[in-house]
């Protein structure tokens, strides 16, 4: 009765062990690939170029999103995407300020002067919380701050 249980446990030991699969063997550090493992690689479909979504930018496919995660920094299709914006951004900044100037000379001399005093105001109001240099270059607090009066 012993043996046949000794048995009955070697058995199921020994069936547990061949039903784990092994861990894949990792290669150290520096190794290069094995022939096969190239032939492998270079077998591989490229990936295209993702399609442009409705918003018109680029959007990435799995392959590009893994390269993205693995090596840190992103794909080339998504640096052309964001060089294509900031042209886009530099030349609708370019195009506003010229129309802005066409329509300044389009008007009168006193209009002009209107607007030219007008525009220092509007300057002058948005500039009124920004910090100086020497101030921002050396520190010191926000003095713009009400301070709270004790009781």
């Amino acid at each position: 009765m012993k043996i046949l249980s000794i048995i009955r446990w070697f058995l199921l030991v020994l069936a547990l062990v061949v039903a784990v699969p092994a861990p894949a063997q990792q290669r150290p550090k520096g190794s290069s690939l094995t022939p096969k493992e190239k032939r492998a690689v270079s077998k591989k479909k490229k990936a295209r170029p993702a399609a442009p979504g409705l918003d018109g930018k680029t959007r990435l496919s799995r392959n590009e999103k893994k390269l993205q995660k693995s090596t840190g920094r992103p794909a080339k299709p998504v640096k052309e995407a964001k060089r294509k914006e900031e042209k886009r951004k530099k030349a609708y900044q370019k195009a506003r300020k010229k129309e802005i100037k066409r329509r300044y000379k389009m008007q009168t001399p006193e209009t002009q002067k209107r607007m030219k005093e007008s525009r220092r105001q509007a300057d002058a109001y948005n500039r009124r919380g920004d910090q100086g240099f020497w101030q921002r270059l050396f520190g010191g607090g926000n003095n713009n701050k009400k301070k709270k009066k004790k009781k």
